[in-house]
């Protein structure tokens, strides 16, 4: 089978009738060779054999008759083996056709992508799920490399793989982006199989792609969701954390490096949630946290907590909420002391500069914010966290205090 057998799927679909008309032939040159033999039989019985009824019957001491006697048998003998023999060779082919009826009904209704290619990468054959999945039909790809659509960062490895297989037998399971023919990119997971011939040798390769997109999709989803807050989509404590692990474990590899953490507080922030309901509460931190991420610069990080992640994320600007309304900026590869003191002075001004437009109202919000220096002795990320936690509340009193004394 192997194949051949695919080709003749790819080319004619099934048990296709230039198929039967081969058989047809066949059995029709089988039933011509037979008659005539036995045609050939009896007219040598029925006229040959009267005439050598004489003395001139043996010749050089052989008996002609019993002679051509043995001759018929085995003419009749080859009749009787030439028909056994054509039934044996009809029944196989019957077998491999129904063989090949069956792969074609599970390649067409499979949700899988079968596909075959030969020794130079070239396509052989493509199930019907490919134009399901893929919108490509079977001519569209059977003119083109197997490596044509797949996308051009994952081919080299793609083309490793099938060269592995080719050598072991089997391929390991691999994923790769290939293009839709609506020029979106799907994700498949392939595995392959080596087709060989009668002396071993590799002919071509069998590839099964299932589509994976939906479930990366929902992966993906489910790693973001683990590392950032639901209401403002910022990274949330786990990651903040696993980045100020970083920073904290490259500062000790190399002293010139520096950063620093800011611990920012909303003032009052319960009269928002207490006067106006806990949805413009909610508003007024999205819009917080969205005006904090765009006042800092590239590197900065801002981060707002949420409980039950772990692992870090692969996103370096995320936010999350570390209490109610709790936000922290980690600033990188600073080189001096008063850089996130100006970092933070024009966070104060960013929120002072323009009122919150939240259900209607303009709500003017304030900030109260700590800062904690890689420079001074933390014994780990979690510590360096606290000290900013606390001087923001040194700040918030310091804040109060100067209110008091001016009213």
């Amino acid at each position: 089978m192997g194949q051949k057998s695919f080709v003749a799927r790819d080319m004619l679909g099934s048990t296709s009738p230039p198929m039967k008309q081969m058989e047809r032939r066949e059995w029709w040159l089988w039933s011509f060779v037979v008659i005539v033999t036995l045609l050939l039989t009896a007219g040598i019985a029925a006229f040959a054999l009267p005439l050598l009824r004489s003395e001139t019957d043996r010749f050089y001491g052989l008996n002609i008759q019993e002679l051509l006697r043995g001759l018929l048998g085995l003419v009749l003998l080859f009749d009787i083996y030439s028909v056994y023999q054509q039934v044996q060779i009809h029944r196989i082919r019957r077998q491999l056709m129904s063989r090949d009826d069956m792969f074609r009904v599970i390649s067409e209704n499979a949700d899988d992508m079968i596909a075959v290619v030969d020794a130079t990468g070239k396509r052989i054959y493509n199930s019907p799920a490919y134009e399901r999945l893929l919108g490509y039909t079977a001519e569209e790809l059977r003119g083109t490399s197997s490596l044509e659509q797949i996308h051009p960062d994952d081919r080299a490895r793609v083309a490793h793989a099938a060269e592995q297989a080719r050598k072991s037998g089997h391929g390991e399971r691999i994923e790769y982006r290939i293009r839709h023919k609506n020029g979106s990119w799907r994700v498949l997971e392939s595995t392959a199989r080596v087709v060989r011939d009668a002396s071993g040798k590799s002919t071509s390769l069998v590839i099964v792609n299932q589509d994976i997109t939906d479930r990366k999709r929902a992966e993906e989803w489910l790693q973001h969701n683990a590392f950032h807050d639901a209401l403002t989509d910022l990274p949330n404590r786990a990651l903040f954390l696993d980045r100020l692990g970083r920073a904290f474990n490259r500062a000790k590899r190399h002293s010139d490096y520096k950063f620093a953490v800011l611990f920012v507080d909303i003032d009052d922030f319960k009269k928002f949630n207490d006067s106006l309901g806990h949805a413009a509460g909610d508003a007024v931190l999205v819009e917080v946290g969205q005006r904090l991420r765009n006042s800092l610069r590239k590197d900065d990080t801002v981060s707002h907590q949420s409980q039950g992640a772990e692992g870090p994320s692969a996103s370096q600007d995320n936010v999350a909420r570390l209490g109610g309304d709790e936000f922290t900026i980690l600033m990188e590869d600073i080189h001096d002391a008063s850089d996130p003191i100006r970092v933070a002075t024009r966070i104060q001004k960013v929120l002072a500069a323009t009122p919150l437009s939240v259900g209607g109202q303009e709500l003017l919000a304030s900030a109260s914010i700590g800062i904690a220096l890689s420079t001074s002795p933390h014994e780990s990320a979690a510590d360096m966290l606290r000290d900013a936690d606390m001087a923001m509340y040194r700040a918030k009193a310091l804040a109060a205090r100067g209110a008091s004394l001016d009213s």
